[in-house]
């Protein structure tokens, strides 16, 4: 009975082992097409390129290699004029760049020649202030003399008040 069943198990074994080796064109053809129409390009040739080892006279997977190396080199030419457009883009950003940087070079080299300027004016403003400013002693002096200036003023006031009271106003009704 063992040996029975081992000699079943064996049978059973080869028979699935040789339905999966054996392979027919059609079935090249069905799966490189379901990775064709998955987007599954580098497959799909894998697929048909192996079919076409095992059955090289193959029509359909003769046709639908032709269709996947076509559609390849489009892939191809697609992804080299992406590369391009990308390197134009960078290479415009670069030059915006650069010219933004060269643009902020003259801005900064304008705002300095005007910084310059600007300190100049005020150093000018700042020696005439300064011609024009008093030493604390003269600024002594001329408060001293201001206030004997008011001091006489003064006196000639009281002067002329004690000369105002003397008199007699008179009336005039």
């Amino acid at each position: 009975m063992k040996k029975l069943f081992i000699i079943l198990f064996l049978i059973l074994h080869v028979i699935t082992f040789a339905w999966q080796t054996n392979t027919t064109a059609t079935d090249y053809f069905f799966s490189g097409a379901k990775d064709y129409c998955n987007n599954k390009t580098d497959n799909a040739l894998a697929t048909v390129e192996e079919g076409l080892s095992k059955f090289p006279k193959d029509k359909k997977l003769n046709e639908l290699y032709e269709k996947l190396k076509k559609k390849k080199e489009e892939e191809q030419k697609k992804e080299e004029e992406q590369k391009k457009k990308e390197q134009q883009q960078k290479q415009q950003q670069d030059k915006q760049q650069q010219q933004k940087q060269n643009g902020n070079q003259q801005q900064n080299q304008q705002g300095q020649q005007q910084q310059n300027q600007q300190d100049k004016q005020s150093q000018q403003k700042q020696g005439q202030q300064q011609q024009g400013q008093l030493t604390n002693e003269e600024a002594q002096k001329l408060l001293d003399a201001m206030a004997a200036e008011e001091g006489k003023v003064q006196q000639k006031l009281s002067k002329q008040k004690g000369k105002a009271g003397s008199k007699k106003v008179l009336k005039d009704w």
